[in-house]
């Protein structure tokens, strides 16, 4: 029997330990709640960390069967493949090795590493849910929140390090990486348009602009300042930005 996860895929379930365990596949992404392993906080705002944790539940000893379970499953051991080695280590082989699958399941679906990595990073590019409160400022600080809790995961991290520097060397990840940005950024973009249209925001606002002043703080401090997230951090960098954002001779 499975059950839902955050997004909608299925989770293995599996018999709660009955005393402290820590994690013994180090290539895992994170671990599960509960288990004693080193992984961040879970908090609603953070609901991707549980996502990621569901990876190490899919261990690699019972082989899989055919069928979207088993496609499933590859996936995830493709993501954990490319957060641990990159692009020079990721392989049909590994990515197979890591879910406990053959290579007949993996190239049943996949053709190509180039293919079963685009699945694996469209998998991993859900964007967050849109919040509903209709509050400006409470919206715009629930989403930064959101992004600066995922990117806080450390295979995260590591994830996005090795789809941007593929990115660079293919011009077909490079527009994946495009449009996978684009569809984070849609749920920011939807608030502030809505927010200009109610007058909330100055009429001649920048709408791109404010969303790369709001989510570029989180990818700074994370990736080249390699400093943690104070609390309040989101809320300090909204307030910036709506500060900018409201003044009457704010032009484009």
């Amino acid at each position: 029997m499975s059950v839902s996860g955050p997004i909608g895929i299925p989770r293995a379930r599996r018999r709660r330990p009955t005393g402290p365990r820590t994690s013994t596949n180090t290539g895992s992404l994170i671990g599960v709640r509960g288990w004693g392993v080193m992984a961040p906080p879970i908090d609603p705002l953070s609901f991707r960390c549980e996502w990621y944790a569901t990876v190490s539940m899919l261990g690699t000893s019972t082989p899989i069967p055919r069928g979207e379970r088993a496609r499933e499953r590859v996936l995830r051991a493709a993501l954990e493949v490319l957060a641990d080695h990159g692009m020079s280590g990721f392989t049909m082989e590994a990515v197979a090795r890591r879910a406990g699958a053959s290579k007949a399941t993996v190239y049943r679906h996949w053709t190509s590493r180039a293919t079963l990595l685009v699945d694996a990073l469209e998998l991993a590019s859900e964007p967050f849910p849109r919040p509903s409160t209709g509050q400006l400022r409470t919206d715009l600080i629930e989403l930064i929140s959101r992004l600066e809790a995922l990117v806080d995961v450390p295979p995260f991290a590591r994830l996005m390090a090795a789809f941007i520097d593929a990115a660079e060397r293919d011009p077909t990840l490079w527009a994946l990486h495009a449009h996978i940005t684009e569809r984070r950024r849609e749920p920011v973009r939807q608030v502030l348009v809505e927010a200009r249209e109610r007058g909330d925001i100055a009429a001649a606002a920048d709408i791109e602009l404010a969303i790369d002043l709001l989510a570029g703080p989180a990818f700074y401090r994370r990736f080249i300042a390699h400093r943690p997230f104070p609390e309040g951090h989101a809320a300090a960098v909204v307030d910036h930005v709506l500060t900018a954002l409201r003044r009457p001779q704010y032009t484009t």
